[in-house]
């Protein structure tokens, strides 16, 4: 019943809806950003944390093991208490959670925070697609999920690319921390978008 009350209701048009695919295209981009990116840091990580091999298998697996296992209670809870209001649940936690990667002073707090990431990517992630889909009539919708494909492919590589920037840039002597740390004024924005 909750599916067919959003495609039920009529469509945003013009700049409102760009607006809006634009909002949450950025959370899309930002959720496959960070699956991929932390990978170079790894490294630079585990040196700086005296990480082990567990820790470092963590960090990486642990982000998609909770956002797998959670995806469908993500979706679930957009259905029960709103798709918008999810969404900006998801993308408030995935950016605390982000900060607490960026600031995290052990390997195991890093893997926990990793695992929280996954889990509010999972909460945010299932509300823009259901959201896309509120944003354009059916007709529509095979050229803005086309987009979307682009838009995943594109993060997906650029991850280990723009990882691997930041480490070696060392944004205000932040090194491995700024992976995470670029997800905050990614995700306010959003949150304000």
């Amino acid at each position: 019943a909750v599916g067919q009350q959003v495609a039920a209701q009529p469509p945003l048009t013009g700049r409102r809806r760009t607006w809006a695919f634009a909002v949450v295209a950025m959370a899309f981009v930002m959720d496959l950003l960070d699956v991929t990116i932390v990978n170079v840091a790894l490294p630079a990580i585990g040196q700086a944390l005296q990480a082990t091999a567990a820790h470092t298998a963590w960090m990486v697996a642990g982000y998609a093991l909770a956002f797998a296992v959670l995806l469908v209670v993500g979706g679930r809870l957009g259905d029960l208490a709103g798709h918008r209001t999810m969404f900006l649940w998801g993308v408030g936690s995935f950016t605390v959670a982000s900060l607490v990667c960026g600031m995290a002073p052990t390997a195991s707090l890093l893997v926990a925070a990793r695992l929280a990431q996954g889990a509010c990517a999972a909460i945010m992630v299932p509300q823009v697609l259901t959201l896309m889909q509120a944003l354009y009539a059916p007709h529509e919708r095979v050229r803005a999920f086309t987009i979307f494909g682009l838009l995943g492919g594109v993060s997906s590589a650029l991850g280990p690319v723009i990882g691997g920037l930041l480490v070696d840039a060392d944004l205000a002597g932040l090194g491995w921390r700024s992976v995470f740390l670029i997800n905050l004024p990614v995700g306010l924005l959003t949150l304000v978008g």
